[in-house]
């Protein structure tokens, strides 16, 4: 099986669209609080949150960020099918995490922006990845 091979020429000219790593701005909306209840303060490491599309998923979650008895970072990030590109992807990853803790990737985010493989710059941004070990939203 060959290595993934990052190309990053067109991804890394390509501006940020900072807007995808802020939470949508409530409006008038019902809140779940039932269900912001369930998810606030949970002991899980990782909470899936599945509907179909208009269900009200970035809502809930916007929703549970405001909440004030949540107490965890938060790093938000909204992604489309453009962000399907490796280079993309993890750059976007990299700054929605930048906004909790900007040391991270501050090793690997400068790696996506020259072709390398893949596992080379996930080895120099796991180590530098200090939420690996934390409750995160």
């Amino acid at each position: 099986m060959a290595k993934a091979r990052v190309d990053a020429t067109k991804a890394a000219v390509r501006p940020l669209d900072w807007s995808k790593l802020q939470p949508p701005v409530l409006r008038r909306h019902v809140s779940r609080s039932a269900l912001i209840d369930l998810c606030t303060g949970a002991p899980h490491k990782l909470t899936l949150i599945r509907a179909p599309a208009g269900w009200g998923k970035s809502t809930f979650l916007a929703d549970w960020y405001a909440s004030a008895r949540e107490t965890r970072p938060f790093a938000w990030l909204a992604l489309d099918r453009g962000d399907n590109d490796p280079v993309t992807f993890w750059t976007y990853l990299i700054e929605a995490l930048r906004t909790q803790q900007p040391a991270t990737g501050a090793d690997s985010l400068p790696m996506l922006r020259v072709p390398r493989e893949l596992g080379a710059i996930m080895a120099a941004w796991c180590p530098s990845s200090w939420w690996l070990g934390q409750p995160r939203l």
